[in-house]
């Protein structure tokens, strides 16, 4: 009978556990999947994987490779949203999982569920930083956890022996994780100290745990500084992150936590009076009991199934930062030339760094639609064009001046920004192929074959090089494709020994073309950037070149402008002519204008609404009606 009242009991609470696991897991596969969408991860971080001898060995050269070449090659996958959500989700499960196998040794295998899932609470934060290489973090502290679980586990009572176990532990652990080791060696000598009440072996393995970065240094070239921090967050590429150390820092909080639950509690001692015992136990009550009380609570509260992956998605959502998502699509959008979707992104966006407000101009500009629409987007005049070696000096976006150079037909300027992107960030596909259709359009075809073989090495490029190989093999100028068609009818037959500034690059471009409506595009917005009225003015003529109906909007704009400083002067407009619509509009803008005397923060204020997507509102305060702040400059027109 005893058995049989008992069996519910024991029953019900690992259902719930594994309930719990489930859901909380189902809502990290969501929230991955479509609040952050790991593609956008893939094309802000770029990785680059290639299954060749060569690209592994240069992994084992550094502490903490080998956990960074798995890294990549689980980048790679997250391209495909669905694929990327899981490895994920996987990689979260496993690093709950080791944490779970560490807590119930702390614990005195007593179950730590829902408290082995809070790494998962930073590990989304992390994530949700799309240049921020996470699953690198994650799979080094997975394996430093797993690594410290196994060591709380070792059935051995020789301390000589654990010792020597826990030393080549450590070096392994270092050299698949760097500086993360850390973790091993703080959790070890934590374990060793309170959990065996040894405090000379919990000594001897900080001690050891410390010195293994140093001792790393003759192994490795790498410097005692770089030591201590590789791989760690102190040594990432996002200032100011703070999730990677709360990750650190959740494990040693929650061992703490498990080990108060698992405190036995202690009796008075029989010699004291039973009223002097009430005293003892009230004061000892009065100083441990609330964070008993807590965590005793709070792991009451959290039973329920789905109480771990409601606060989770909650936790999810204060993570999230939508501008940033934003940014990211307009990256990942631009790259897959998905002009439509850079723009829908980009709506309503008042905050751009200049690579973005790259890619929003690029799309513009192959809609036709720059010199028409471009200052409804964040537009600031110290904002670069990306035409000029000089602007894309952020080794990260180099390919976005080489995919502007490359529509535009200057093959060799496209070639060089690649060839620096390949230098700077290894073999990402994007480039590769860059270079591969460089050389096919140089009819270089046996270099062109080279960076195909080098594709060839990606697993996820398989599939498309074996199609296009079998073009290529027939046809090695690839005269079937219709982009490589159009650039041909782009790229420069002339050598150029000049300055390379943006207006010559632009300028050679429409020479070679006059039909180049990209390149007049680029132009005109470069001297709509600069405020040089006159060379609009001059190159109305190369609008003759091109298709068009009437003058783009923002010309016109520019040319009452012009109009206005110069007197009323003539314009000389050709065949082209002003929209008696556009003229109106110009008139009540400047009206209003005047109408503050000079009072420029108030006059961009009122006039933000109906006219910050126009060029007047660019020309009187140097940023565009959609950017975060206005810039003023000028006392009138």
């Amino acid at each position: 009978m005893t058995h049989s009242r008992q069996n519910p009991s024991i029953r019900t609470f690992p259902t719930n556990e594994w309930i719990g696991t489930l859901l909380f897991f189902a809502a990290y596969f969501a929230i991955t999947l479509w609040l952050i969408n790991p593609a956008l991860h893939y094309h802000a971080l770029g990785p680059a994987f290639l299954q060749t001898t060569e690209f592994f060995t240069k992994f084992t050269t550094y502490p903490g490779g080998l956990i960074e070449y798995c890294a990549s090659y689980g980048e790679l996958w997250f391209q495909y949203p669905l694929v990327g959500a899981c490895i994920s989700t996987l990689m979260t499960w496993l690093v709950c999982e080791a944490t779970r196998h560490y807590l119930k040794t702390v614990r005195r295998e007593a179950s730590p569920y829902p408290w082995s899932l809070v790494p998962a609470f930073f590990l989304i934060a992390m994530q949700s930083r799309l240049e921020f290489p996470w699953l690198d973090t994650a799979l080094g502290y997975f394996v430093c956890v797993a690594a410290l679980a196994i060591y709380c586990r070792l059935p051995l009572k020789n301390a000589a022996l654990r010792l020597c176990v826990y030393a080549v532990l450590l070096a392994i652990i270092y050299g698949l994780a760097g500086a993360m080791a850390l973790i091993l060696a703080v959790g070890a000598a934590a374990y060793e100290s309170a959990g065996r009440k040894s405090l000379l072996l919990g000594g001897i393995t900080l001690l050891l745990g410390s010195a293994i970065p140093w001792l790393a240094t003759f192994i490795y070239v790498i410097h005692v500084q770089d030591a201590y921090l590789f791989k760690l967050a102190w040594n990432r590429p996002q200032p100011g992150m703070i999730s990677p150390w709360l990750l650190y820092i959740s494990l040693p909080v929650t061992g703490l936590a498990m080990a108060w639950m698992a405190r036995p509690k202690e009796a008075a001692p029989a010699t004291t009076p039973i009223p002097v015992a009430k005293k003892t136990a009230k004061k000892q009550n009065s100083r441990n009991g609330f964070v008993s009380k807590f965590v005793l609570s709070a792991s009451r509260a959290l039973q329920n199934p789905i109480a771990p992956a409601l606060l989770f998605t909650l936790s999810a959502l204060i993570w999230f930062d939508g501008p940033a998502k934003k940014l990211g699509q307009i990256n990942a959008r631009s790259r897959q030339k998905d002009w439509n979707g850079v723009l829908e992104a980009a709506r309503n966006l008042r905050a751009c760094p200049s690579y973005a407000v790259a890619d929003i101009n690029r799309a513009l500009c192959q809609q036709g639609r720059l010199l028409d629409t471009m200052f409804a987007y964040p537009q600031r005049a110290d904002y670069a064009l990306w035409l000029h070696f000089h602007d894309t000096m952020d080794e990260r976006q180099s390919m976005k001046a080489s995919d502007i150079l490359f529509d535009l037909g200057q093959i060799s300027k496209a070639e060089r920004m690649a060839g620096e992107s390949l230098e700077l960030n290894g073999y990402r596909p994007e480039t590769l192929w860059r270079l591969f259709h460089i050389n096919v359009l140089k009819n270089e075809p046996d270099t062109a074959r080279v960076f195909l073989t080098m594709l060839n090495h990606c697993p996820s490029e398989k599939w498309r090089v074996a199609r296009v190989r079998t073009d290529f093999s027939r046809d090695s100028a690839l005269s079937g494709n219709e982009e490589l068609a159009r650039i041909r009818s782009l790229m420069l037959k002339e050598d150029y020994y000049g300055d390379h500034r943006a207006i010559d690059i632009l300028t050679q471009s429409l020479r070679r073309n006059p039909a180049n409506l990209l390149a007049l595009q680029y132009l005109l917005a470069h001297h709509l950037i600069n405020q040089d009225l006159d060379a609009i003015e001059k190159n109305l003529s190369l609008f003759n070149s091109v298709n068009l109906p009437q003058l783009p909007r923002h010309i016109q704009e520019a040319l009452l402008i012009q109009q206005k400083l110069t007197k009323g002067r003539p314009l000389e407009l050709g065949k082209w002519q002003i929209s008696p619509e556009t003229s109106r509009a110009f008139e009540d803008f400047h009206q209003r204008f005047m109408r503050f005397a000079g009072n420029l923060q108030a006059a961009s204020e009122d006039l933000r609404a109906d006219y910050g997507d126009t060029y007047w509102f660019f020309y009187m305060f140097a940023v565009s009606g959609s950017a975060s702040e206005p810039n003023p400059h000028k006392a009138g027109i």
